[in-house]
């Protein structure tokens, strides 16, 4: 018996998912423990049904910015992106 594979789109990005899966995906507005229900862009008409399960933010990713002939060259930065964790509950 084969699992039902689905691709859904959200925040630009598509994703091929199968029951089960945690996914990270683009910060969403929606509640932990919210449903949320995304098109299947394989038919374009079933639905995939999903649950929130934490709001999170990645780890830190720094780099520096060099500027030539100034005194404070090297400007530190740093940047944590908001993701939010799905898990699938049904494809259909």
């Amino acid at each position: 018996m084969s699992e039902k594979n689905a691709v859904i789109s959200t925040g630009g990005k598509q994703y091929l998912v199968q029951v089960g899966d945690i996914i990270s995906i683009e910060k969403l507005a929606s509640k932990v423990d919210g449903e949320l229900t995304f098109t299947n862009e394989l038919d374009g008409k079933g639905e995939v049904k999903a649950k929130v399960i934490e709001q999170v933010r990645t780890p830190k990713v720094s780099g520096r910015i060099f500027r030539n002939k100034t005194r404070s060259s090297r400007i530190p930065r740093g940047h944590r992106q908001s993701v939010t964790k799905v898990k699938i509950e049904a494809i259909g």
